[in-house]
């Protein structure tokens, strides 16, 4: 399982607006890097809701958001759509990112709950493999870590 202080892998995934790397989103900053079930379902649209509606401010921190899932480029667009999400959504359709990251369900064919911050160096300074979007407290730890 990967914490704080560990090296995050580098992946590249399509995206709905193209190729995401996150080692070129690294090269102009912090990134946060969430994790979610399945596009278009209550608590995947609760766990991305407070990222979207404080992207602005975490564009002023110097920070970008990318959120991946096992969903098709389609329906990630859909997604997209329908919540006005302004970062990059990624389809990690194997899982492979999901599983280096230690957050795949391979069971239930999807990634779990997660959130991680990724610094410049692809250095974790925020790590939760168990993201829980009822939880308040856990979103303010990701964007509360980008000031470290």
């Amino acid at each position: 399982m990967l914490r704080a202080g560990d090296k995050a892998p580098d992946f590249n995934l399509p995206g709905v607006h193209g190729d995401i790397s996150l080692s070129e989103l690294c090269a102009s900053g912090r990134v946060i890097l969430l994790f979610f079930s399945e596009a278009g379902t209550p608590d995947c649209s609760r766990q991305l809701q407070p990222f979207v509606a404080d992207y602005p401010g975490i564009r002023e921190l110097g920070a970008r958001v990318v959120a991946v899932s096992a969903d098709s480029i389609a329906r990630l667009a859909s997604f997209e759509a329908s919540l006005g999400i302004p970062f990059a959504l990624a389809s990690d359709s194997d899982l492979s990112v999901a599983r280096r990251y230690g957050v795949d369900d391979q069971r239930e064919g999807k990634s779990r709950r997660a959130a991680f911050v990724v610094a410049g160096d692809r250095r974790l300074i925020h790590a939760n493999p168990d993201y829980v979007p009822a939880n308040p407290s856990e979103y303010e730890a990701a964007v509360l870590s980008l000031g470290e």
